[in-house]
């Protein structure tokens, strides 16, 4: 039986600097609402005696924790004026990842793909096997609240391409040793593999999830410097432009896969097109960066953000 489960962590500063401790789990299942929510909050506050020192609190983008008018943040905010409320920056990075993606529909195609592929062999043991023998290799889940875990397949498939295009074709060369629906998949997925629009974008984000998972490992870690991360991030985003002004480089080396080619300056398009999603989102999140500037924790200059 699945159980709706709340974590709950303190941060705290010391003498010998900032402390972090996970308090445990609580299970929620029985109501999962901001009132009830905000009694285990307050009851925890009162249990540590440090209602009156809480200055922050963090959540994921889910309406009952960051509502702006019921949510958990605006009840802790009633009992505690100086809560500020801050939206977790790992959950932002992979919002604005996945609406980017999701924006353009070739982008939301191909994803879609590669999470399909990863599924195709974890309902099975005997694909599974097939997989061990063949490419050696098992495609990493695909985890929908952590978005930078696309990149490992992404990784996956960009090194192992010809193998797992291999095994597909085996599959279909041997019918009679599959059931009708590992078949059909299988076809599907060879024509998709050697398809040059896949294999375009496999190419076009092999370049930039790299780079956003190291920005998420950034931001997940306990010692968080705003100046440094906001830096990262503008980095993040001059390597976006840099692939835009480097496109010829990406269209020689796509032009391998020369199956039913489109038009070099539509698929400049997406590049433009997923650059300025990704350059519009940032910017527009970014901007929270100055409350931390704002309430004196960090020394961090506003001119950056402007």
């Amino acid at each position: 039986m699945s159980k709706s489960q709340l974590s709950t962590i303190l941060r705290y500063v010391t003498n010998e600097g900032v402390e972090e401790r996970f308090l445990g789990f609580v299970d929620v299942s029985h109501d999962r609402s901001a009132k009830c929510l905000a009694e285990h909050v307050f009851r925890l506050l009162n249990e540590y005696k440090c209602i009156d020192k809480l200055v922050a609190q963090t959540y994921d983008g889910a309406a009952v924790m960051s509502g702006q008018h019921n949510g958990l943040q605006r009840l802790v905010r009633s009992k505690c004026k100086n809560a500020i409320f801050v939206h977790c920056y790992a959950h932002k990075l992979n919002l604005i990842l996945k609406q980017s993606v999701d924006y353009i529909k070739e982008c939301k195609i191909f994803f879609t793909t590669l999470s399909g592929l990863s599924s195709f062999f974890s309902k099975s043991t005997k694909r599974i096997h097939a997989l061990d023998q063949e490419v050696k290799k098992r495609f990493p889940s695909v985890a929908p609240t952590r978005w930078n875990y696309n990149s490992r397949l992404i990784e996956m498939m960009s090194e192992y391409r010809e193998e797992v295009l291999n095994l597909m074709n085996s599959i279909v060369e041997n019918g009679e040793k599959w059931d009708s629906e590992t078949l059909l998949c299988a076809k599907g997925f060879c024509q998709t593999i050697q398809d040059f629009d896949f294999n375009f974008f496999l190419i076009i984000f092999g370049n930039i999830l790299p780079q956003a998972t190291i920005l998420f490992n950034i931001i997940q870690t306990k010692i968080f410097d705003v100046t440094y991360c906001n830096k990262k991030i503008f980095d993040f985003l001059n390597h976006l432009k840099n692939m835009k002004n480097d496109f010829d480089r990406i269209w020689l080396k796509s032009e391998q896969y020369h199956t039913d080619r489109k038009s070099k300056e539509w698929l400049k398009q997406y590049c433009v097109a997923i650059q300025f999603r990704l350059d519009s989102l940032f910017r527009l999140k970014n901007e929270h960066f100055g409350v931390a500037y704002a309430f004196g924790f960090f020394q961090y200059e506003l001119d950056n953000n402007q």
